[in-house]
């Protein structure tokens, strides 16, 4: 995925044991939390330790989306035309550090937040797995995103990346758009990704049941947010369709540059390989050209060629209702 970039190193998002490491310090600021953040807080915190292995190693097709992605990130970050070691990037829920180690090794200014501890202390262990020049240039920040928000100085950030459907998980995403708006500089760029529309393919399937196998996307939507395997847990989350999140984007005074759609048909691969035959079936009713190519071909072949047909429509206006997730990227304007 990384044409331009095959020095950067790819495997921190790996669960390989990280070494007992200082890594970079962690900045703890106490904060009152709301009900939403305090659960959101304990749930993130007790899967952080299974998030790289559950999410990515385990799961062929949302190991593709992370890559695209992140290579959607450093695409829109390198169309700025500036040196990206010279960028000051907030990096607005770090997670296990996925876009935050990538960035770090363009030697930007980095200012990682997230609210849950566990995920900076795996993020700071893969940082001090990486040879950067000045450490110095990166800050970790254990606080709601909203608070730091809050506290962050207008006309400070240079780019803003929410990636992996951290704003879906924040009690006001609305106002953390307008936040983000207001921290980046004039001319500055906001990355995002978000969960797509409720009519795209792999949920409306989820919520008839209609598969008959699991999907490379298990995640079932519910009024009060995402369901968690079959325990009955639920975390907190927002689902704004694409149109709204892009207007509400515009109403923040950001102009809306690109959109691309992530996971489409391959949203619908199952998770199991032994299920290929039902894909194929399943398939057939959507694509019958596509699932001919795809049948009798081995797993690997049939997402090659699923992937290659999402990414001739990833930027169709009239498609993007299809896929899983939605990415956004959008500048400041300047007055």
């Amino acid at each position: 995925m990384f044409a331009d970039n095959r020095a950067v190193n790819t495997s921190l998002s790996q669960s390989t044991p990280l070494p007992r490491s200082s890594g970079i310090k962690i900045e703890v600021r106490p904060e009152i939390l709301s009900d939403w953040q305090r659960a959101t807080q304990e749930i993130e915190s007790d899967f952080a330790p299974d998030y790289d292995r559950v999410e990515w190693e385990e799961n062929s097709a949302l190991n593709v989306m992370r890559e695209e992605d992140e290579a959607f990130l450093l695409d829109s970050i390198k169309s700025v035309g500036r040196n990206l070691s010279s960028l000051k990037t907030l990096v607005a829920g770090t997670g296990t550090g996925r876009e935050l180690t990538l960035l770090a090794q363009y030697g930007m200014c980095i200012d990682g937040v997230d609210l849950a501890l566990p995920y900076l202390e795996i993020t700071s262990q893969k940082l001090a797995r990486l040879a950067m020049d000045d450490p110095s240039k990166i800050r970790l920040i254990n606080s709601p995103i909203e608070g730091f928000l809050k506290d962050a100085p207008s006309n400070s950030y240079d780019c803003v990346s929410c990636l992996f459907s951290v704003i879906n998980l924040l009690e006001d995403w609305r106002g953390a758009l307008r936040e983000f708006s207001r921290v980046l500089k004039p001319g500055g760029l906001l990355v995002l990704s978000a969960y797509g529309s409720a009519s795209a393919r792999v949920y409306q399937a989820l919520d008839k049941g209609s598969l008959g196998y699991a999907p490379s996307i298990l995640i079932r939507r519910t009024p009060e947010g995402l369901a968690l395997g079959e325990g009955g847990q639920v975390l907190n989350a927002q689902f704004p369709e694409p149109r709204e999140l892009s207007n509400e984007l515009r109403s923040s005074g950001l102009s809306l540059v690109k959109r691309r759609g992530f996971l489409d048909l391959l949203s619908l691969l199952p998770k199991d390989p032994c299920d290929l035959p039902r894909f194929v079936e399943v398939l057939q009713d959507i694509d019958p050209d596509l699932a001919r190519q795809v049948s009798g071909k081995t797993y690997a072949s049939a997402m090659a060629s699923i992937l290659a047909d999402d990414q001739t429509r990833a930027f169709t206006p009239e498609t993007i209702n299809n896929f899983a997730y939605v990415g956004y990227a959008a500048y400041k304007e300047i007055i």
